[in-house]
């Protein structure tokens, strides 16, 4: 009987443009000084090659909204179109996004209390659109 070997998954993305695929959609809890807050975490799985084979992953939290000028919504009508919102209707599934390809902007934010640096994506665009990082 064979068994499929799931691939393991890190979150050690290189800095740079990738091509990416939106992997998940998540709700995430923060805790601040204050208050609770949920948000929506959108992960994309990276399309880099790395030689242990591990799935590289890259997330960025959100505020659960879709308001004109909402971080998530610019994102999303940056990346699908401000007509898929549209066609949206009044709701939209965020999960719908799974599988869709992304070009994808990783940058690195070093501090001195963690000796791996924190992955910010900071931008998401239609794929194809981005000149893409070469990987060695």
């Amino acid at each position: 009987m064979e068994l499929p070997i799931p691939r393991a998954t890190t979150f050690e993305c290189p800095e740079g443009v990738y091509r990416a695929v939106l992997h998940e959609v998540r709700e995430h809890t923060t805790l601040t000084k204050n208050a609770v807050e949920k948000k929506v975490r959108l992960i994309f799985e990276v399309k880099v090659s790395r030689p242990d084979r591990k799935l590289v992953l890259a997330g960025k939290n959100y505020s659960p909204s879709l308001a004109e000028g909402s971080e998530l919504r610019n994102v999303i009508e940056c990346w699908q179109g401000e007509e898929f919102l549209l066609a949206a209707g009044t709701k939209l599934d965020l999960r719908t996004l799974v599988s869709c390809e992304a070009d994808i902007m990783t940058r690195h934010c070093h501090s001195p209390n963690y000796a791996k640096p924190f992955v910010d994506v900071v931008g998401v665009a239609p794929p194809g659109t981005l000149t893409l990082t070469n990987q060695a």
